[in-house]
């Protein structure tokens, strides 16, 4: 079938929860290295409930696709991994500050 979305559903699964495990990864790291503008707000915010975050989402990614061998999850992360590389070999700067930017071009 034509518009058949049906194969696409697990790689778009797998980026949501990649997304959601960087998440909770930065706030894991946010608290070992406790910078002093790291002030979580959250009332029931503890680094368990980061860590277990972190370990559920890793575990959905790879149980969710387990009669498959985990290619999916693996291929993403794979994928991701790439990316990064490819743009830290590249050097992009990122772009000026907004008010920078706004007096630059006035």
């Amino acid at each position: 079938m034509v518009g058949n979305l049906d194969p696409l559903s697990p790689l778009i699964t797998m980026f949501f929860l990649l997304c959601y495990t960087a998440v909770n990864a930065s706030v894991l790291i946010q608290e070992w290295l406790r910078p002093p503008n790291w002030r979580p707000r959250f009332r029931y915010y503890h680094p368990a409930t980061a860590l277990l975050g972190l370990c559920l989402c890793l575990f959905i990614m790879f149980a969710s696709e387990f009669n498959r061998f985990c290619a999916i999850p693996l291929g993403v992360i794979l994928l991701i991994c790439a990316l990064y590389k490819y743009i830290e070999h590249r050097k992009v700067a990122p772009p000026l500050p907004l008010t920078l930017t706004l007096t630059l071009t006035f």
